[in-house]
């Protein structure tokens, strides 16, 4: 029995779905801890005190900070390590990786669909690729992807999701479809910032008639459940299995793992 109704009508040709990917399609685990304490002890030796918690926003501050204080030359070695740190524990954590066999089940058979797709991911772009890479899924097969190393300001500003939507919209994506069937577009996530990404996207500057878009928050992934639901949110998921249940179906449950 379904978990919750599919959509109607299906998701096509015509179609585009970002997908987060850390949480969503598959967990990752970096060793975060200890990549903080690294860059923790590096940016010490600039007297920068800092817990890089988040990492996110902590990296972009102390990139802030040190060209205030450094030569440009230096602040770009500086900046450099810090990003080469993270994706390197991203790559080596790309071996570990433990799939979510219902979002990663509605990927492959949307591909089949003709539906157009993107990976939309905090994670840096080496480590994106290598982590989708163990779960069978080709990076450069993908209509758009789009990481933190792409934009000024990752999720949850909007950016990363323009981005991705003009991509798309690039590679042959019609924004607008027609009068029987109008394009649609979803975004799929399972946190508070795939949510806020998606809710601040200025969709028209992608294209006048662009609508806004529908957003999945998936249950089970990195956030808590109590923090999902929202202004803004469509559907609030229970599990993988449930977002394989809306995107594509049950009819094909058996295709699903």
């Amino acid at each position: 029995m379904a978990l919750i109704d599919p959509i109607d009508p299906p998701l096509g040709e015509g179609d585009a779905v970002l997908f987060d990917m850390d949480g969503t399609l598959l967990f990752l685990p970096v060793d975060i801890d200890s990549v903080r304490d690294r860059l923790s002890d590096f940016h010490r030796g600039y007297g920068l005190d800092m817990a890089f918690r988040p990492l996110t926003d902590d990296l972009s501050a102390a990139a802030s900070r040190l060209e205030e204080m450094l030569s440009p030359a230096e602040a770009r070695a500086a900046q450099r390590w810090a990003r080469a740190t993270v994706e390197q524990a991203e790559v080596d954590a790309a071996g570990r990786v433990q799939p979510r066999e219902g979002c990663l089940g509605a990927f492959r058979l949307l591909v089949e669909r003709g539906v157009r797709l993107a990976v939309v991911s905090n994670n840096t772009r080496r480590g994106i690729r290598a982590a989708l890479q163990a779960v069978d899924i080709d990076p450069d097969g993908l209509d758009a992807l789009v990481s933190r190393d792409d934009v000024h300001s990752p999720k949850p500003a909007p950016d990363m999701v323009e981005l991705a939507l003009r991509s798309l919209a690039a590679e042959g994506w019609d924004p607008v479809g027609d009068e029987e069937r109008p394009a649609r577009w979803w975004m799929v996530g399972d946190g508070p910032s795939d949510v806020m990404a998606a809710t601040s996207c200025r969709a028209d500057r992608v294209h006048p008639r662009l609508p806004r878009g529908k957003i999945v928050v998936v249950g089970g992934g990195l956030a808590g459940r109590g923090t999902l639901a929202g202004p803004g949110v469509d559907h609030v998921l229970t599990d993988d299995r449930a977002a394989f249940d809306l995107l594509v179906g049950t009819g094909h449950q058996g295709e699903a793992g």
